[in-house]
């Protein structure tokens, strides 16, 4: 098992390094505060899939969205080129997205 503070620690940092900015780093740093406290009300210390997704579910309604087609989330499938398509999941309306060069 992985300590969900060293998670949170090495999540950061990557972002930090891949050059995300300041003001959606405050975002996702209030949002693993609140993921921190959840796991400490109740008594993990030790990341647990189920645990998050429990968080997931009481933060926003997850799985009643999900089951109700209501997420505005959108699924992105990206051939071997640059080309990627976004699907609306509650909509099904896809778009074509061209993905930026990977720096490798």
């Amino acid at each position: 098992m992985v300590a969900l503070s060293a998670l949170v620690c090495d999540l950061d940092a990557e972002l930090v390094r891949l050059g995300y900015k300041a003001s959606t780093m405050i975002w996702y740093r209030g949002c693993w505060r609140r993921l921190e406290r959840f796991f400490a009300a109740h008594g993990e210390q030790e990341f647990s899939r189920d645990l998050a997704m429990m968080w997931v579910d009481e933060s926003c309604d997850f799985f009643a969205k999900e089951q109700a087609g209501t997420l505005k989330q959108q699924m992105f499938t990206c051939s071997g080129s640059r080309r990627c398509w976004a699907t609306s999941r509650s909509t099904g309306r896809s778009c074509v997205v061209t993905r930026a060069a990977s720096a490798g």
